[in-house]
C-alpha cells in the first residue's frame, strides 16, 4: 500500500489494485507459512525499497544523517538476514545518486559514507567470519564448502530451458523442470515445488483445488505485469523514477536468477521467491500496467472482477482448506 501510495498519488484505484496484488501474492503467502529466512529478508528488503522511495521526495531534507543511517540499518539487517538483498545495492546507489541530485543539483559522497557504514556495522561481521573461516564472504547453500552433498533433477540445461510455455499452466507443479520461465511463473503465481517438499507426504496441506485454478487467473496481473514493463522501458512515464528502479532492480535480480539457473543445473534454483524483497517494484510496474487497462470502461470492469477473481483464489488457496 505504502509503494503504491508512493507511487501513485491521488490514484486511489491504483493503490487498491496495488495493495491486493502486493497483499495476496501467492510467493508470499506460502513461503511466509514456513520456517526460513526467506520472508525476513524480504520484508527487510521491501522496507528498505519504500524508505528510498520515501527519501526521494523534495519534502525530506537529504542533509540529515538520521535518515541515511536509518537506510544503513535496514540494508545492514537485510544482509545479515540473507545474502540476496545484496542485489538491491547497485540499484539502490543509483537512484539515491539520481534523487540527490534532483533535490540539491550536486552530488556528495559523505551521505553514502553514512549508510553504507551502517550497514557494515550490523552485517560485516558475518561476511568477515565466512572470508576468515571459509575463504570467501559469500557462501551459497549448493556450495560444496558446506559438505552437504544433494542432487535434484535434471540435472543439465538445454536452450529450450530457456524459452516460455505453457506447462506452467495445464501442469504448474514441478514445471519448473521444463524451464526457467516455467519455474519463475509457477513459483510467483503458485506453489509450484510445493515448497520444495522432500516427499509426497510431506506435501504443505494447500487447497489444491484453488491453488492450480491461480495458474490460470494470473494470467491477468501477469498482463498487467508485462504491459507495466513495456511502458517502463518506452520511458515517458510521469513517475519513471520509481518505475525505472522496479525495472533495473528486477533485470538484476533475474540476471542473477538465470545465472544461478546455468550453474546449478536443478529445478529448484529458478525460484520467484526470491525475488520477495521486490514485491513494491512488481507493485509498481504492474500498477502502470492498471493504468493503461483502466481507460476503457469494459477493460476497467474486467480488471477490477478479475483481480477479485484472482485475490478471492489466492486467499483461499493458502488459508482455507
Amino acid at each position: 500500500f505504502r509503494a503504491a501510495r508512493r507511487v501513485y498519488p491521488g490514484r486511489e484505484d491504483l493503490q487498491a489494485l496495488g495493495t491486493l496484488l502486493g497483499g495476496l501474492v501467492p510467493m508470499n503467502l506460502y513461503i511466509s507459512q514456513t520456517v526460513g529466512n526467506e520472508p525476513l529478508a524480504g520484508v527487510l528488503t521491501a522496507a528498505l525499497i519504500v524508505a528510498a522511495w520515501r527519501l526521494s521526495d523534495s519534502a525530506y531534507d537529504l542533509a540529515r544523517v538520521i535518515h541515511w543511517v536509518g537506510l544503513g540499518l535496514l540494508l545492514g539487517l537485510a544482509l545479515l538476514s540473507k545474502v540476496t538483498p545484496v542485489l538491491i545495492v547497485a540499484p539502490l546507489t543509483l537512484f539515491l545518486v539520481r534523487a540527490l541530485w534532483r533535490q540539491e543539483q550536486t552530488l556528495r559522497v559523505r551521505p553514502f559514507l553514512w549508510m553504507f557504514s551502517a550497514a557494515a556495522a550490523v552485517s560485516g561481521w558475518y561476511y568477515l567470519r565466512n572470508w576468515m573461516e571459509l575463504g570467501r564472504p559469500f557462501i551459497g547453500g549448493w556450495d560444496g564448502l558446506r559438505g552437504i552433498v544433494w542432487w535434484q533433477d535434471p540435472g543439465y540445461r538445454t536452450a529450450g530451458q530457456l524459452l516460455f510455455w505453457g506447462r506452467c499452466l495445464t501442469y504448474p507443479v514441478y514445471s519448473a523442470v521444463a524451464g526457467f520461465w516455467v519455474s519463475i511463473y509457477s513459483t510467483l503465481w503458485l506453489d509450484g515445488s510445493l515448497s520444495s517438499m522432500t516427499s509426497f507426504d510431506s506435501r504443505p496441506r494447500w487447497n489444491f483445488d484453488f491453488m492450480l485454478t491461480g495458474a490460470w487467473l494470473s494470467l491477468l496481473p501477469s498482463l498487467c505485469l508485462a504491459t507495466g514493463i513495456v511502458k517502463t522501458w518506452r520511458g515517458g512515464h510521469s513517475r519513471r523514477q520509481f518505475l525505472g528502479f522496479s525495472l533495473s532492480a528486477l533485470a538484476v535480480y533475474f540476471g542473477a536468477l538465470l545465472w544461478l539457473y546455468l550453474k546449478v543445473p536443478i529445478y529448484s534454483t529458478a525460484k520467484a521467491t526470491y525475488t520477495l524483497g521486490l514485491i513494491p517494484c512488481y507493485v509498481a510496474l504492474a500498477c502502470a500496467g492498471f493504468e493503461v487497462l483502466l481507460r476503457g470502461t469494459w477493460t476497467r470492469a474486467v480488471v477490477f472482477g478479475g483481480m477479485a477473481t484472482w485475490g478471492v483464489a489466492a486467499y483461499c488457496a493458502y488459508f482455507i482448506n
